[in-house]
């Protein structure tokens, strides 16, 4: 009941009748540690006059825009708005609290809204965080009768060990009881809970520990350190920055009955906390030898230095501190033990990886000792990925079982594991962004086996020729043909894109650019015009071994770069193409692939390049002339080009010895002009094309068509490549 002069001055006008706070709370529990209450300085506030069969007459105060909404849901038999002020004319009244032997006061708060309630907020500095903050603004007293069990204590009178959450029914039919309540009822709202057991928080006011972020310059410290930090992706500074800019201090201190301590004590004499360098090294001796358990059961004068005396009364009575360390504060200082303590590693380590959510947690709190501690940021690069989600969009967690229409649970690696194969979980985890959330379901990672299966039987076909070959029979790059040449060029520019998309970690971009190379450059294309010459050529010939030689580089260079990901998969291969060469024990062992510089060209790349765009134009045709069964095979077709650019016409002229190996057709012809049985391509300007079915017979050993079949009359059906290796392989016998 506030004083009747408090009222009478802020609305001038004299009260024949007691005055009250009239206030609204969903949580009874906490009236016990009221103090206060709070207004807005700048919302229009009424002098009701009010009726009541338990009260009498009286007078309360009211938001004015509230009235109406106070009215119909309180049990006041008459109500009646007097007089009005503004919200800073009631700063100062005091009150008594209605239950407790206590006074309090009303203040000002900009927090007060006139959405709910009466417009008048009831202040527990002890229990929220928002009366904690208003309550050390205004100086007043901290009041929290509830224990570390969340039961009242002595301070909580008559619901003494009681749990909170029970008394609230107490506690409403005792102001029931006093004629004190004048309006209840259940409401449905958000409030705050345990993120991992799901119950309500109960806040209160406990002396904790703290790191003062402002000391020394340590928020700015934090900023420039943020600064000089790479983040992966960049949007992860400006986040963290804005947290630092307005974190409050640390809070390293909690109550568990397990942990790490922190190794302070208290003189139970003077109360002075006693936390100094000698009492430090005897907890690290005592901790040392007996371990934080001992610690925890041992005395104080076990762990102390014999006879150790308060530094400021001279009293050997002290006390443990009972408190153990943040767990934040034990991972936020790991690289003390993880890189600090091991002269093999470097501190700042090399890289933190986390997901979105440490912005707030552990790369700040690791910055935050590291700077405090040692004046150096404890790491150089951070990078941070998103979250798994399932089909819906909704996030995977430990709390979630079983993913809806899923028989396994994903939530486990080793289930992930054991259903599709490590390396292919590896390599769905590479394949994807990870910056962003990544969508998880068995059918996403199963369709990554066939991806898998492809880069495996790309290494397949290159081990499988390389059989009875060895490193001492390697050609130098001079003695390769242009072909294989230029597959060594590819091979040097896909190392280092996919070197640089490790360091800058985009292992999608890696997963892309090997994946294509695997598939496409090698695969479909390069694969595809050496097989005559692993197949048909003798294997000892300059072709053949160097084709073979182009293998092992590309298998070992290939094995290197993707070992990362497919890790068993590249220990196999890497254990197969040992046989033929010096290498490493493991390729885990062995160095990033050092591609000489002289196997650069882009001469070479840009006119390959246009090749085969030629070839694809000319498979085109091909296709069609099988559609039409003109030809079964593309080894049957005679093709016709003419190229109207001068450039492009050299190009094709350079090679047209080769070009029927290139496109796999039986024979090419280059035409000065085109002729009128060519059409001009749809893709490549200046590009005329004639396919027809040529008149050339079929070799029986490599199905190739050429001139040379059937003009001998030994082995006629032969063309003379074959005949040659044939003859060859005869007299080697």
């Amino acid at each position: 009941m506030p004083g009747a002069e408090g009222f009478e001055s802020a609305f001038g006008r004299k009260l024949d009748a007691p005055a009250y706070c009239l206030i609204w709370t969903t949580t009874p529990w906490t009236l016990p540690a009221n103090v206060a209450t709070a207004v807005n300085p700048r919302v229009d506030y009424a002098l009701v006059r009010f009726s009541s069969e338990k009260l009498g007459k009286g007078y309360t105060v009211v938001a004015q825009d509230l009235l109406e909404q106070v009215r119909e849901s309180t049990s006041f038999d008459s109500f009646e708005k007097v007089s009005a002020c503004k919200g800073e004319a009631l700063e100062g009244v005091t009150y008594d609290h209605p239950f407790m032997e206590r006074k309090g006061r009303t203040i000002l708060a900009d927090f007060v809204t006139v959405e709910d309630g009466t417009g008048v907020v009831h202040i527990a500095p002890g229990h929220g965080v928002d009366d904690y903050v208003v309550g050390m603004q205004h100086g007043l007293d901290l009041v929290s009768p509830v224990d570390h069990r969340g039961c009242f204590t002595d301070e909580g009178e008559r619901w003494k060990g009681v749990n909170v959450h029970e008394a609230d029914p107490m506690i409403i039919e005792f102001l029931l009881g006093e004629g004190l309540l004048v309006g209840n009822s259940k409401l449905s709202h958000s409030y705050p809970h345990c993120w991992r057991c799901k119950s309500p928080v109960i806040f209160r006011a406990t002396p904790q520990w703290f790191v003062r972020v402002d000391h020394n310059g340590l928020r700015r410290k934090m900023l420039d350190a943020i600064d000089e930090t790479r983040w992966i992706p960049a949007w992860g500074h400006d986040r963290i920055s804005g947290m630092v800019k307005d974190r409050p201090d640390w809070c390293i201190s909690r109550q568990r009955s397990w942990g790490v301590p922190i190794p302070a004590f208290h003189c139970n004499e003077c109360s002075q906390t006693v936390l100094n360098a000698e009492i430090l090294d005897a907890v690290q001796t005592y901790v040392s030898k007996k371990g934080t358990d001992g610690y925890f059961a041992a005395h104080a004068n076990e762990i102390l230095p014999e006879g150790y005396r308060c530094p400021e009364c001279g009293s050997t009575a002290l006390e443990k501190e009972k408190d153990i360390f943040d767990v934040w504060f034990e991972s936020g200082s790991s690289f003390r033990a993880a890189v600090m303590s091991h002269p093999q590693l470097s501190f700042p380590s090399d890289c933190y990886l986390e997901g979105t959510d440490q912005h707030r947690g552990w790369f700040q709190l690791s910055i935050l000792p590291a700077l405090a501690a040692y004046d150096e940021k404890p790491v150089k690069t951070i990078v941070t990925h998103g979250f798994i989600v399932d089909e819906w969009g909704q996030k995977l967690s430990k709390s979630r079982k079983k993913v809806k229409k899923s028989k396994y649970d994903v939530t486990a690696a080793h289930d992930c594991v054991r259903a599709f194969g490590a390396d292919v979980v590896r390599l769905w985890i590479s394949s994807v962004d990870y910056r962003e959330d990544v969508m998880f379901s068995e059918d996403i990672v199963g369709r990554l086996k066939g991806s898998y299966f492809a880069i495996r039987n790309c290494f397949r076909f290159m081990l499988g020729n390389l059989s009875s070959f060895d490193e001492s029979q390697m050609l130098d790059y001079e003695e390769l043909p242009e072909l294989d040449r230029w597959v060594l060029a590819e091979l040097k520019r896909v190392t280092a894109s996919a070197a640089k998309f490790y360091e800058s970690f985009e292992f999608h971009r890696v997963f892309s650019t090997v994946k294509t190379f695997c598939e496409v450059t090698l695969s479909s294309d390069y694969f595809d015009m050496v097989k005559d010459r692993l197949y048909c050529d003798p294997f000892d010939s300059n072709s053949g071994l160097a084709a073979r030689t182009v293998l092992f580089h590309l298998a070992t260079s290939l094995a290197k770069v993707l070992s990362p990901v497919l890790v068993h998969t590249c220990e196999e291969i890497w254990e197969r193409l040992s046989k033929h060469g010096d290498l490493e024990e493991s390729v885990h062992l062995a160095y990033w692939p050092d591609i000489p510089a002289q196997w650069d060209s882009d001469e070479l790349r840009d006119e390959y390049g246009l090749l085969f765009k030629v070839r694809y134009a000319v498979r085109k045709r091909l296709e069609e002339l099988r559609s039409r069964n003109v030809i079964n095979r593309n080894e049957e077709a005679r093709v016709s080009l003419f190229a109207e650019g001068v450039s492009e016409r050299n190009v094709l002229a350079r090679r047209l010895d080769t070009l029927a190996d290139l496109f796999k057709v039986a024979q090419v012809e280059l035409h000065d002009e085109a002729t009128d049985e060519m059409t001009q391509d749809g893709t490549l300007a200046g590009l005329f094309i004639a396919v027809r079915r040529s008149e050339y017979g079929k070799c029986e050993r490599c199905w190739n068509h050429r001139e040379s079949v059937g003009t001998r009359d030994k082995h006629p059906e032969l063309c003379d490549r074959c005949y040659s290796a044939v003859k060859t392989m005869l007299e080697a016998e």
